[in-house]
């Protein structure tokens, strides 16, 4: 049993987990039709959804709860670097890369099955850090490791060639995406607390310049051709109001029993339904 949290560590991803949030919204909005516009929510959705977990399981003080939040939260990071590479192949117009975007996803629904159907072999409960409980990797966990760093390497090398191959105007918009989503990428050092390395994970500094660099990029060069035209003070006002009601269902998740150990039928549905999604959106023209 931990000692009791801090707020203050739930601060910070619970208000990353709600912008990101906002802002995959605003971009599905502008252009729920485009295949890279609906990528890019789910990438911003899983987003939330880890860090919003991880804000909660930082504030519960029961083991039990925080294996389920454990769970919950990694289903979604199981996912994350599959839509990552397969938001890079896309904006890179790669179309010859779908049998290695398929075989990612396939892997992914293997690694969420192994994770939903046992209690140790892709995490093996939780270490009691100073900041609230944190997930310890368990043996099959260095597997998904390696996937990640293969494949987004990959989708980011993509992105790399066709920008020496485009105008000056992709090629900026296809920077700051690189720059965006490889400091993004950098979150992966919070790995290391997986493996009993206890310092507060680092990796969400990295998602939140991340996201204020793909933000310039979508407002300020036009980054997936949508039209955003907001308002600094509706801006900040939206955020303000999201983060607040985000971060408060985040603090009583756990307290209200929302998650229970009885769910992974439920998590294999949505696990067939993050690989179906997936395959049918490159299947889509």
């Amino acid at each position: 049993m931990t000692n009791s949290p801090s707020l203050f560590y739930s601060l910070l991803p619970a208000f990353v987990a709600v912008f990101f949030l906002f802002v995959g919204l605003a971009v599905l909005f502008d252009g729920w039709r485009k295949k890279t516009n609906v990528l890019f929510f789910f990438l911003c959705f899983t987003t939330f959804m880890w860090q919003g977990t991880w804000a909660a399981l930082f504030q519960t003080k029961n083991l039990d709860t925080a294996l389920d939040l454990v769970k919950l939260g990694y289903f979604f990071i199981i996912f994350l670097p599959t839509i990552l590479y397969h938001f890079l192949a896309e904006i890179s117009e790669r179309k010859d890369e779908k049998s290695k975007v398929l075989l990612a996803y396939f892997i992914d629904c293997i690694f969420a099955v192994v994770l939903l159907s046992s209690d140790h072999l892709f995490v093996n409960g939780a270490y009691p850090y100073f900041w609230g409980y944190y997930p310890r990797a368990g043996i099959i966990h260095p597997l998904h490791v390696l996937q990640t760093s293969v494949f987004v390497t990959r989708g980011l090398w993509l992105v790399y060639k066709k920008s020496k191959e485009s105008s000056e105007k992709k090629r900026n918009q296809l920077w700051y995406c690189v720059v965006g989503l490889l400091i993004y990428f950098f979150a992966a050092i919070d790995y290391l607390c997986n493996y009993g390395v206890e310092f507060y994970p680092p990796g969400i500094i990295f998602v939140s310049i991340s996201l204020v660099i793909i933000g310039v990029a979508i407002t300020k060069h036009n980054l997936l051709d949508i039209r955003v035209i907001i308002t600094k003070g509706g801006a900040f006002l939206v955020t303000l109001i999201l983060f607040a009601i985000g971060y408060l269902v985040g603090i009583a998740w756990p307290y209200f029993g929302l998650v229970s150990q009885h769910i992974d039928s439920g998590f294999l549905a949505v696990t067939i339904l993050y690989g179906g999604v997936g395959v049918g959106l490159y299947f889509h023209r």
